[in-house]
């Protein structure tokens, strides 16, 4: 009942932070903020320190995108927000398998969208020398200039991800 309780709550969150940002352009903080205090509170009273651990750990699960940003950049802190929030709620199992869904629904809309735009190529080349400088394996430099900041919102494929 918990785990329905949960879910359910974190499409709501999850439709009103995609909502929220295709009207305004970002997610508000405050809504995943929200729904991991609601995560943890529900798991806690409803299972004790065992539910609590669980959806830490859920929540736990947003640092993996939060380390691949640091290396390839392109996760804000809404998206690991709302996705700690989906964590919470939904604990770690659902959060993984949902969060695999919505890199690659997220995946697909951005290629989709670099390659209607034509912006392929100049995309990659910037993308290969951020993440070689910030590996190491090129010095100095930046990355090609001329080039747009391309992102896309994790909430409206996070959403999918939850649905599925």
């Amino acid at each position: 009942m918990t785990l329905q309780l949960g879910h359910a709550i974190a499409v709501a969150l999850v439709c009103l932070a995609a909502h929220t940002e295709r009207r305004t352009g970002k997610a508000p903080p405050s809504v995943a903020i929200v729904g991991i205090i609601t995560g943890v509170s529900l798991q806690s009273v409803t299972h004790g320190a065992p539910g609590a651990r669980a959806a830490l750990c859920g929540a736990a699960i947003a640092l993996f995108p939060l380390c691949l940003s640091g290396i390839c950049g392109g996760f804000g802190i809404d998206d690991i927000l709302l996705i700690a929030a989906v964590g919470a709620l939904c604990g770690p199992s659902v959060t993984a398998v949902c969060l695999i869904l919505a890199a690659a629904l997220a995946g697909g809309i951005a290629l989709g969208t670099v390659i209607v735009r034509g912006r392929l190529s100049a995309v990659v080349t910037k993308w290969h020398a951020k993440v070689a400088c910030r590996l190491g394996l090129r010095k100095g430099g930046s990355p090609q200039s001329g080039c747009e900041h391309l992102t896309v919102s994790y909430a409206v494929p996070l959403a999918v991800g939850l649905l599925i």
